[in-house]
C-alpha cells in the first residue's frame, strides 16, 4: 500500500485544481484524527461532482474515502498523521 500524502500536499493540490484559492493555510482544513488515522473533510460543489473530484485526488496519489457518506457532497481524505489541533498537553 502507497503511504499517504501530507495535510499540505492536499492543499496544494485543491490550490491547483482550483477549488481553494491561492495562499490558502492547510491548517485551515475540516480534519479530524483518530488514533494514527488522520483525515481531511471537505465539500464538492455539487454531489454530482463529488465523484469526478475523488478521481482527480486519487489519480494524484491520495487516498480518498469512498464509502464516507455517499449520498453527500463531503469528501473525506485520509492523510499522513499530524498532531490535532486542540488536543490538550
Amino acid at each position: 500500500m502507497a503511504s499517504l500524502l501530507s495535510r499540505k500536499k492536499l492543499n496544494a493540490a485543491l490550490i491547483e485544481m482550483g477549488r481553494l484559492p491561492a495562499g490558502h493555510d492547510y491548517k485551515k482544513l475540516s480534519n479530524e484524527v483518530y488514533g494514527k488515522d488522520a483525515f481531511i473533510y471537505f465539500d464538492a460543489a455539487t454531489v454530482e461532482a463529488r465523484r469526478p473530484l475523488e478521481s482527480a485526488l486519487v489519480d494524484k496519489g491520495f487516498r480518498v474515502d469512498r464509502a464516507y457518506s455517499p449520498t453527500t457532497r463531503t469528501l473525506a481524505v485520509q492523510v499522513s498523521y499530524f498532531k490535532g489541533e486542540c488536543w490538550d498537553e
